[in-house]
């Protein structure tokens, strides 16, 4: 009888497959392709390729572990009621693909009602995460997560002190929702590059050696991360010709949907993600590209300018002030959507993990857990000390950056939503009072005042 079984031989599946062979496990294998599942145990001791569900099933131990590797969605009902027939009570199926949140929270009821546990595992490093050693999020029954937590927790990455990138995160769907929450943080974080890239762009006229050079400068700095590290590598990349890959690459971004998922989660909430939903917007714009093409004929576009003196540090500190901006956003979104549905997700806990295996992996990410230990229960990344610190004293090359920026009609609209964002959330006196006397005047909508209770209607004409 093999310890665990794995569903879906995709790109993530197989590297994930190959993960856990490498690491010893007995493991079976099922794909719908049955000759892949074949091809990859081939010369594999302890694999074995089943071409049935019912062999696959039942080569495993019991309680069984199952876990899958599907398209979310749709796929991953269908192979639920296909294993369904097949399983026992106790038996666990573990989802490791890109899930809602909210369809994990309805699959785990509909199976615990069968007596067979269902574990939400964000997983996070694309392929070779996957294959290396991913940032795993797992949540639901933890008792049932404890027949897995051996195997998950032994692939998973591993920080330098040795600790797992793997740990239970909490109940109900909460594993991918905060994959989902790691996704949009992600998508914010590229976007972010993406700004920077435009005005490194700009200021050394398409420079592209030195416009490297300056990545891999902040890589080794305080701006350590995934994301820099490989912009820097992009970069640098040459083909055959000798010409840089990057100016062959169509700037039309693709995305799957898990951003869109934060931001329509967010508007349906009530919570404020403004750089999350202007990564996903971006994404967006850029795939109007014939629209893009015909306006640039129409508008002039400012020449290169000379960067001012200081405009490397400077845009190294915008960019890790903005950085702030955008795991404050993520986090207080976490906070209210955990408090609501009590989770029960610690919040240095998820800090530790995505420190190592993720893509949103930085140097970064130890601040918060450091804040995070000492301050589990804070309602807002801003109101920590030392992030108090940092924004006081990035906060004037922030705002030379953008203004650079808009100077020179460079685009760079995740900085300036961070911006914003800072802005409007330290703002102790909004004009959104305007608002409501605008709601009040045409709808009679009311609105409450700050120099006594109640809730009051004005006649306007």
């Amino acid at each position: 009888m093999n310890k665990v079984g794995l569903y879906g031989l995709g790109v993530m599946g197989t590297s994930l497959a190959e993960n856990i062979y490498r690491h010893g496990f007995s493991l079976s294998v099922y794909n719908i392709e049955v000759q892949k599942a074949i091809q990859f145990a081939e010369n594999k001791d302890g694999v074995m390729a089943c071409e049935s569900l019912e062999a696959f099933v039942n080569s495993l131990a019991k309680p069984r572990v199952i876990i899958l590797m599907v398209t979310a969605g749709k796929a991953v009902d269908e192979v639920i009621a296909s294993l369904l027939p097949y399983l026992q009570q106790e038996d666990c199926i573990i989802d490791c693909g890109n899930s809602f949140y909210l369809d994990s929270e309805k699959r785990q009821q509909e199976l615990e009602q069968k007596g067979i546990h269902f574990i939400s595992a964000g997983v996070s490093g694309g392929e070779r995460g996957a294959l290396l050693g991913p940032s795993i999020m797992p949540s639901g029954n933890r008792s049932a997560y404890q027949n897995a937590a051996e195997v998950l927790e032994t692939i998973a990455a591993h920080n330098s002190d040795g600790s797992s990138c793997c740990h239970y995160i909490g109940i109900k769907g909460c594993g991918h929702f905060v994959k989902m929450v790691h996704n949009g943080i992600e998508y914010a974080d590229m976007q972010l590059l993406a700004d920077a890239y435009a005005l490194v762009r700009f200021a050394y006229a398409d420079d592209t050696e030195q416009i490297a050079s300056i990545f891999a400068h902040y890589q080794s700095g305080m701006l350590s991360s995934y994301l820099m590290e490989i912009t820097a590598s992009i970069l640098r990349y040459q083909e055959w010709d000798g010409t840089f890959l990057i100016h062959h690459i169509l700037d039309v971004a693709k995305q799957k949907g898990t951003g869109k998922w934060v931001v329509q989660t967010a508007i349906e909430e009530g919570i404020a993600v403004p750089s999350i939903e202007q990564a996903v917007s971006s994404r967006f714009l850029s795939e109007q590209k014939n629209l893009r093409n015909e306006l640039a004929a129409h508008y002039e576009k400012k020449q290169q300018a000379n960067p001012y003196d200081t405009f490397i540090k400077e845009l190294e500190e915008a960019l890790y002030f903005m950085k702030i901006m955008i795991y404050a956003q993520g986090f207080a979104f976490m906070q209210r959507i955990n408090e609501k549905n009590e989770y029960g997700i610690c919040f240095h806990t998820l800090a530790t993990i995505w420190q190592e295996g993720c893509i949103i992996k930085s140097a970064f990410l130890k601040t918060l857990a450091h804040i995070y230990d000492e301050q589990p229960d804070l309602e807002h990344l801003l109101l920590a000390k030392p992030i108090q610190e940092k924004v006081q004293s990035y906060e004037a090359s922030a705002r030379n950056v953008v203004a650079y920026a808009v100077q020179n009609g460079i685009s760079i609209p995740l900085m300036m939503s961070a911006l914003s964002y800072y802005d409007a959330i330290r703002c102790a006196d909004s004009t959104t009072a305007l608002l409501q006397a605008q709601r009040d005047y045409f709808g009679a909508h009311t609105y409450e005042r700050n120099d006594r209770k109640g809730v009051f209607h004005t006649i306007w004409e």
